[in-house]
């Protein structure tokens, strides 16, 4: 069993205990093949690619989980060219949605994850996007053949990627064990936090 194969194996498991619903992880060479399904890696692309709108109800939830005034919100959070009354536009710094931070050349992270837009928890990634191939190609260097649904690329960029889902995998299971047994405070689980004055800390500038 060579690498690839071993870590393919890794993988399963680790899926299997976060309930993940990947059906089968076939590695072979140069190539494999995920099944129908595709966790979100937080390439952030999509964060990008499209400026998320929220109608009062949401807006009024992101204000009082921040813990800012309606005014500042409005003033900090909110695209002006579009303010209405009952829906609003998030802004967008440095061409990517203002919560969104950069942890790493490869990972960002919703800075109001927890309490994210419907628009937001709704979409779904998967190798059928647009926005998590081109992610797959920008980020990792691998490629998806949409007749095949495998994801092509060389086997240590392959080897890579794995070992990145397992590495979020085994974090997010340990953070849920936390917080089963009670041994994270509220503030700790909310990942990513709400830092400084009610506002977030950002990567960017």
């Amino acid at each position: 069993m060579n690498g690839e194969e071993e870590l393919a194996g890794k993988i399963l498991r680790v899926m299997s205990d976060t309930t993940t619903s990947y059906q089968s992880w076939e590695v072979s060479g140069t190539a494999s093949k995920l099944g129908g399904d595709l966790t979100c890696f937080r390439c952030g692309i999509c964060c990008k690619r499209y400026q998320v709108g929220v109608d009062l109800v949401e807006a009024r939830r992101i204000v009082d989980n921040m813990g800012i005034s309606w005014d500042e919100f409005l003033d900090e959070y909110v695209d002006r060219r579009y303010i209405g009354n009952e829906n609003f536009l998030i802004r967008q710094r440095d061409g990517a949605c203002i919560f969104l931070k950069r942890i790493n050349e490869k990972q960002t992270c919703c800075l109001i994850h927890d309490f994210k837009p419907s628009s937001c928890r709704e979409w779904t990634p998967g190798l059928f996007r647009r926005e998590c191939r081109e992610g797959l190609s920008e980020l990792w260097g691998l490629e998806v053949d949409q007749n095949s649904g495998e994801i092509h690329g060389p086997s240590d960029k392959l080897f890579n990627f794995y070992s990145f889902l397992v590495s979020m995998a085994a974090c997010d299971l340990s953070v849920g064990e936390q917080a089963l047994t009670g041994s994270m405070t509220s503030q700790r689980i909310m990942a990513p936090a709400v830092v400084g004055a009610g506002k977030p800390e950002y990567g960017g500038k």
